[in-house]
C-alpha cells in the first residue's frame, strides 16, 4: 500500500501517522449489554506532529498512552473530541519524530448498540426457547469507530490480534481461526472465557469482525481449509448445508478462475435473526439468516436463487473489497460491480439451467437502467466527503450499474 494522500478537505484523517497492527480485546458483558477494551496500535509517525487523530464516537476513553521506542509511556496533555468528524486527538506536550514508531494504547467503554450497527446486541432464541443478547458487529462503511477507536478508513489497513472474553457457554467467532482459549470465574460466580484468535491479514478496519451467541454449524470438507455454516439454536440447522456446500464450490471456483489463493484458514457464514441483508467480513460473513436456510421441500426455486446470488456475491467479496481494496469510497463501485459480477459467473457455472447471462438483461441491467434514468442519478464513481455521501453511494448505480460494464469482460 503506498502512502496515505489527503484530497484536500474531503474529511480524512491527517497524514501524520499510519497504524500496522491492532491488539484488541472485547469484554463483553451480555446482561448490562455493554463492552469494554483496550486497544494497542502498533503506530509509524510518517512525519513530525505532536498529535494523533483517529476515529472514535459514542465510546468513553478512561486511559490513553503513548509509548516511544526506549521512552517512558506520555499521556496525552489534551484530549479533543469532535461529534462532527467523529474523531478524537490526543496532544502531546512534544512533538513525536518523523520515522518513529510508537505504541498508543486506548482503555474503551462503550453500550451494545440498539441498531445493527457498529458492535450490537443481536437478538436471538438459545437452547432453551428464551430470548437472549449476543453481539454481533456491521463495520461498513464507518462503523468500526464505534466499537474501539481506530483509523476508520478503508486505504489505512493493518493486521488486527483479537481477543474476546464473554460468557463460557457461547460460540465466539472473529475473522481468523482460535489461537487459544482459557476460562476463568468472576467474583459472582461467573463462568467467563477468553479467546484469542490469530493474527488477520492487513485488511481495512470496516472489514473486522465479532460475532457471540449461542450457535450450531454444519461443516463442508470439500475445499481446502474448514467451511462452516452457523445458525442459532432455534433453527434447523440441517438446512444450512446447502449454504456450506454452495460455498465449497464457490470457493474452488474463484480460486481457479482469478488464480488467487484464498489466504485465510477458514470461511465463516453466520445466519443472524436481525441482520439486514448480508456483510462480507474477511473470513466471517455476516447474513441474515434466511438467507442460509434451504429447506428442499418448501424453498422456492426463486429463494433458491436468490439465496446462491447473495452467498456468492459475498464470497466475491473476499477476493473483490478483502482482498483488494478500494482507497476511499469513491471506488465504492469496484467492491460492489466485481462480487456482483463474480456471482453471476459462478452461478452460470454451477446452474446453467437458470440462464443466468439470459436474464441479466432483464434484472441487474434493467435495475441500473431504472435508477440511472433518474434526475438524482450519478456517474458510477463520485466525490465522496461525508459520510452521508458514503451512504449514498450504496446503490444500483454502484452495483447493477457498474456490474452491467464489467459484463463487457471476455468471460472465458
Amino acid at each position: 500500500m503506498g502512502p496515505h494522500i489527503v484530497d484536500g478537505n474531503d474529511g480524512r484523517l491527517p497524514a501524520d501517522v499510519k497504524p500496522l497492527n491492532y491488539d484488541v480485546t472485547f469484554d463483553l458483558d451480555l446482561e448490562q449489554l455493554t463492552f469494554s477494551g483496550t486497544v494497542i496500535i502498533d503506530l509509524v509517525v510518517l512525519k513530525d506532529t505532536d498529535s494523533i487523530t483517529l476515529h472514535s464516537v459514542d465510546l468513553q476513553l478512561p486511559k490513553v498512552a503513548l509509548k516511544l521506542k526506549n521512552q517512558t509511556p506520555l499521556k496525552p496533555e489534551s484530549i479533543r473530541a469532535n461529534s462532527e468528524e467523529e474523531t478524537v486527538t490526543f496532544g502531546f506536550s512534544k512533538a513525536l519524530p518523523g520515522k518513529s514508531s510508537a505504541i498508543l494504547t486506548i482503555d474503551f467503554e462503550g453500550e451494545l448498540g440498539k441498531n445493527t450497527n457498529g458492535l450490537y446486541r443481536a437478538k436471538y432464541v438459545g437452547r432453551d426457547g428464551k430470548v437472549k443478547y449476543g453481539a454481533a458487529t456491521q463495520f461498513q462503511a464507518i462503523e468500526a469507530r464505534k466499537a474501539f477507536p481506530c483509523f476508520d478508513e478503508p486505504a489505512l489497513k493493518a493486521s488486527f490480534d483479537v481477543t474476546i472474553v464473554t460468557d463460557s457457554d457461547l460460540v465466539a467467532l472473529s475473522n481468523m481461526d482460535v489461537k487459544s482459549t482459557s476460562s476463568h470465574t468472576t467474583h459472582s460466580g461467573e463462568k467467563k472465557q477468553t479467546v484469542k484468535f490469530n493474527t488477520t491479514p492487513i485488511m481495512s478496519s470496516y472489514l473486522l469482525a465479532i460475532t457471540v451467541a449461542e450457535l450450531n454449524f454444519v461443516e463442508n470438507k470439500d475445499f481446502r481449509i474448514p467451511i462452516r455454516v452457523y445458525t442459532t439454536p432455534d433453527k434447523p440447522i440441517a438446512q444450512c448445508q446447502y449454504a456450506a456446500d454452495l460455498t465449497a464450490k464457490v470457493f474452488k471456483f474463484f480460486e481457479e478462475k482469478f488464480q488467487i489463493e484464498y489466504p485465510l484458514p477458514k470461511i465463516d457464514n453466520v445466519g443472524l435473526a436481525d441482520k439486514q441483508g448480508a456483510m462480507e467480513n474477511y473470513g466471517l460473513i455476516l447474513y441474515q439468516e434466511s438467507v442460509l436456510l434451504f429447506d428442499e421441500t418448501k424453498t422456492t426455486a426463486r429463494s433458491k436463487a436468490q439465496s446462491a446470488n447473495t452467498i456468492a456475491h459475498e464470497e466475491g467479496h473476499q477476493w473483490f473489497g478483502d482482498l483488494v481494496t478500494m482507497s476511499w469510497w469513491e471506488g465504492l463501485w469496484l467492491n460492489e460491480s466485481f462480487a456482483t459480477w463474480s456471482s453471476d459467473l459462478a452461478l452460470n457455472a454451477f446452474y446453467p439451467e437458470w440462464q443466468i447471462w439470459s436474464g441479466f438483461a432483464s434484472s441487474t441491467l434493467q435495475q441500473a437502467l431504472t435508477t440511472d434514468s433518474l434526475h438524482a442519478s450519478h456517474p458510477i464513481e463520485v466525490k465522496v466527503k461525508t459520510a452521508a455521501d458514503i451512504a449514498q453511494v450504496f446503490d444500483n448505480i454502484s452495483y447493477q450499474k457498474g456490474g452491467s460494464v464489467l459484463r463487457y469482460v471476455p468471460q472465458s
